[in-house]
C-alpha cells in the first residue's frame, strides 16, 4: 500500500513537473497533476494489486520515481536526480526482471541526452557513467549471486524453477514420474 501511496504522489510530481515548463498557470499545472494522480488511483487493477503481496506496486513505484527523477535531470540538467533515478532504476531492478529493460531503455536515452547536451558534454559526463554504473550494479549483482550459489549465472532462465521449466522438459519421461500425472499411480 506504501509503494501504491508513492506512486500516485510519483505521477503528481510527474505531471506537476512536466507541465511547468509551458506557459499555463499554476493553477492550470496543479489541476491537471491532481487529476492524473487521481485517475492513476482510482484505477482498479491498482487498487486491487495494492492489497495483495506480488511486487507489481513496488515496481510500478520504482519504475514512476526514476521517471519522474530522469525528467527532472532532463529539464534541469540536475546530476542529482540523475543519481536518484540510478538508484530507483537499480531497485527496480532487484524488484522485477522488467527492470532490467527500463534500465537499458533509460541507460540509452540517458546517453542521448549526454551527447545532445554538447555545451556542457563534459560536466555531464561524470554524471551519466554514475549513472549507467548505478543503473548496471543491480543486474550484475543478480548475475553474480546466481553464478557464485547456483554455477549458473542464468538460473532464474533456465533452472528448474523457472516458469517455463516445466515446457522444455521431455513430457513422456514427466508423465510416468510425476505423480498425479497421467496414469494412475498404483495405491492410491
Amino acid at each position: 500500500m506504501v509503494a501504491y501511496v508513492f506512486s500516485v504522489i510519483g505521477v503528481f510530481r510527474l505531471v506537476r513537473g512536466a507541465l511547468s515548463g509551458g506557459d499555463a498557470s499554476k493553477a492550470t499545472i496543479r489541476t491537471a497533476a491532481w487529476i492524473a494522480a487521481l485517475i492513476y488511483a482510482a484505477n482498479p487493477n491498482l487498487i486491487y494489486l495494492q492489497s495483495t503481496a506480488m511486487t507489481e506496486p513496488l515496481y510500478l513505484a520504482w519504475f514512476i520515481w526514476a521517471v519522474v527523477y530522469f525528467s527532472e535531470f532532463v529539464t534541469r540538467d540536475d546530476g542529482g536526480s540523475l543519481m536518484k533515478c540510478g538508484l530507483c532504476l537499480a531497485a527496480a531492478c532487484l524488484t522485477r526482471y522488467d527492470g532490467w529493460f527500463l534500465a537499458a531503455g533509460m541507460g540509452i536515452a540517458a546517453i542521448f541526452v549526454w551527447f545532445k547536451n554538447s555545451p556542457r558534454r563534459r560536466e555531464v559526463r561524470r554524471g551519466v557513467v554514475k549513472f549507467l554504473l548505478l543503473a548496471a550494479a543491480a543486474p550484475i549483482l543478480w548475475l553474480a549471486y546466481n553464478a557464485i550459489v547456483y554455477r549458473n549465472p542464468l538460473e532464474f532462465a533456465n533452472g528448474p524453477y523457472f516458469s517455463a521449466g516445466d515446457r522444455t522438459e521431455d513430457r513422456g519421461s514427466r508423465i510416468s514420474t510425476a505423480p498425479g500425472r497421467g496414469q494412475p499411480q498404483s495405491g492410491r
